[in-house]
């Protein structure tokens, strides 16, 4: 199954970090042990809010403002396409 977050919209300043930051928002997700889905909802959370700042860190998202943004974005959860439900 494959899982799809849209980002939120967000007006970029500089993109240096946001796949570090993604990256990071994934991880603690899982550290705090949820989901898969709920961890991609935050590494997606954090990596737009990383883009509103400058440089590498000029805008770190906290914990609670990932999980809060992390809440308001939805998932679609997808068939894998290599996934034939029909023979599967």
């Amino acid at each position: 199954m494959l899982v799809r977050v849209r980002g939120r919209g967000v007006v970029p300043v500089d993109s240096t970090g946001a796949g570090d930051s993604f990256d990071a928002g994934f991880i603690a997700g899982l550290l705090d042990r949820s989901t898969v889905t709920e961890s991609l909802k935050r590494a997606v959370s954090t990596g737009s809010i990383a883009v509103t700042g400058w440089g590498g860190t000029g805008r770190l998202a906290s914990r609670g403002e990932a999980v809060d943004t992390a809440a308001q974005l939805s998932a679609e959860h997808l068939p894998h396409p290599s996934v034939d439900p029909e023979t599967d």
